[in-house]
């Protein structure tokens, strides 16, 4: 709903990779990974990873549904990812807010996965779960 985002000022960055709406507002965290195509990436041990820190921190149901994440069936992170002649692209977009009611707006057509956020772990925390992978 472009008319909706003009009308409020929300920038709209479309993707390369097509497929659903991704909303991410202030507090939200996202990640991107960027390597060469001749590397190895494997988005669902990520995801697997990212999910296994979830459950670090609550007792909820955690899930990878395809590209995504889910707790308690409600989806709290979605990803994407692009393939060019020259390198793998990945990113996940954590949701750290409720934004319900701007995805109602936004959104023409809804997914199949109810939104929701992560609201016991905050954004600080998750970065430095993750930056430990770069240590290990």
């Amino acid at each position: 709903n472009t008319e909706y985002c003009d009308e409020c000022g929300i920038p709209v960055y479309p993707y390369l990779t097509g497929g659903g709406t991704i909303v991410s507002t202030a507090g939200d965290l996202n990640v991107g990974i960027c390597v060469p195509r001749n590397l190895q990436f494997n988005r669902g041990y990520f995801l697997e990873r990212l999910g296994n820190v979830l459950k670090k921190y609550s007792h909820k149901a955690v899930n990878v549904s395809g590209n995504d994440i889910l707790v308690d069936n409600i989806k709290v992170i979605g990803s994407t990812s692009y393939l060019s002649s020259e390198v793998f692209m990945f990113v996940a977009s954590i949701s750290l807010s409720n934004k319900a009611d701007i995805i109602d707006c936004i959104c023409q057509k809804h997914s199949s996965k109810q939104p929701g956020y992560i609201d016991f772990i905050d954004a600080n925390t998750l970065r430095r779960e993750i930056e430990k992978w770069q240590k290990q």
